[in-house]
């Protein structure tokens, strides 16, 4: 360990030293530090999926006892590789990861071939998941005469294209509804996100331009359209869904099914975002910009930062999903992979508030920095999860850029 500290504090100081842009680091005791402001410490759980590592994961959530997750798994088969996405149950109390359900081709398009994913998902309060899946299916229109030996099967390809579902799983993965969405959409439409509302309805944005607006059976009520949409939709506070569109600025639009139009818009006034997550009593909406969490307010326009996910010893542009409870707790799932980008380490990570008075305090080191790419980041995280009497604070100023 000893000499492993010693390689990784090398390499962070000539990381430091060589550093292109404005770079400063210095150290102070943290005699300053508010003892009743919140810090958020980190706690992390390996979870071990017996099918192998994945090597995406196309979505995830998370409920008050379970993380679903879908994921892409590579299977050999003598020298073939073949790659399943499935959907997986991971159990927070234990970490036991279980299989709901498996996306086979053949089980979509018998006789095809192809791929089936999950493009994203929601969960819903009674812990039931919807996603939106695409299938993507070929075949080979092979004539009775063919010869592999002289002949190759491409010259006969059909391209049956992509086709869109809706699917409602209970939390134990039986399905209960599936819709299909090519009536719907129309052979031309992407659609990239969706959000279900309490009463049912159902919001899908396809690319950058349209929102269609579905009741409960998946019935079209009306869509909305304009080409400056920014392909995110978020639900607020009072249950409302809007989609972000950009005009000078990035802001929300409500969508409002009594006009069947857009509706209310809602100033954003932050110009570096991420990942959307929905509002609860205390912020409109959730955000993450892979370096720090924010809540939102709408009523102040203006953005509060909860945690720096440095600070709490956490690679921010791993996390695939996180929660935030009605405690302050978050949970989030995250993928490490090592520095050759072949081994991936999965973790269920738990930010717990604290008081700074019930933290130990270390002496800090500043980094501060217009920019920090991930073998830097990497190194200041080995460095601050092992070192027992310094920790390295990082200013990056691009997160106002």
């Amino acid at each position: 360990m000893k000499k492993r500290m010693k390689q990784a504090g090398a390499l962070l100081l000539a990381a430091i030293m060589t550093m292109t842009l404005f770079s400063a680091c210095g150290g102070e005791e943290q005699t300053g530090v508010d003892p009743d402001s919140t810090v958020y410490v980190a706690s992390f759980q390996e979870l071990k999926i017996d099918t192998g590592t994945p090597q995406y994961i196309s979505g995830a959530a998370i409920s008050d006892s379970t993380v679903y997750m879908a994921a892409q798994f590579e299977e050999q088969n003598g020298e073939e590789y073949t790659y399943l996405n499935k959907l997986m149950a991971i159990s927070r109390e234990t970490g036991e990861v279980k299989e709901l359900a498996s996306l086979n081709i053949e089980d979509f398009a018998p006789g095809m071939q192809g791929d089936v994913s999950i493009v994203s998902m929601q969960l819903m309060e009674d812990e039931s998941l919807w996603l939106l899946e695409s299938v993507y299916s070929y075949t080979f229109d092979l004539p009775a005469d063919f010869n592999p030996e002289t002949d190759d099967e491409y010259n006969y390809y059909v391209d049956n294209g992509n086709q869109f579902y809706l699917v409602h799983l209970s939390a134990a993965g039986e399905e209960l509804a599936r819709i299909s969405l090519k009536d719907v959409l129309g052979e031309n439409s992407y659609p990239s996100n969706f959000q279900i509302a309490a009463d049912g309805t159902i919001y899908i944005i396809c690319g950058w331009e349209a929102v269609y607006v579905l009741d409960s059976t998946g019935a079209l009520q009306f869509k909305v359209e304009d080409t400056n949409l920014y392909n995110t939709l978020v639900t607020l506070s009072d249950g409302s869904v809007a989609a972000m569109r950009w005009n000078e600025n990035a802001e929300f639009c409500k969508i409002d099914p009594a006009t069947k139009a857009f509706g209310e818009t809602v100033p954003f006034t932050a110009t570096n975002f991420n990942k959307f997550y929905p509002g609860d009593g205390t912020y409109d909406f959730y955000y993450d910009n892979q370096n720090s969490v924010y809540g939102y307010k709408v009523s102040a326009q203006t953005s509060e930062k909860l945690f720096d996910w440095l600070d709490s010893d956490v690679d921010g542009s791993n996390i695939n999903c996180l929660s935030i409870g009605a405690d302050g707790i978050v949970t989030a799932l995250s993928t490490e992979w090592d520095d050759s980008y072949t081994n991936q380490t999965l973790n269920l990570v738990t930010l717990t508030p604290k008081k700074a008075s019930e933290v130990e305090m270390k002496t800090t080191l500043t980094l501060a920095t217009m920019y920090m790419d991930s073998r830097l980041r990497n190194q200041v995280l080995e460095f601050n999860r092992a070192n027992e009497t310094y920790r390295i604070e990082v200013e990056d100023y691009s997160e106002f850029n």
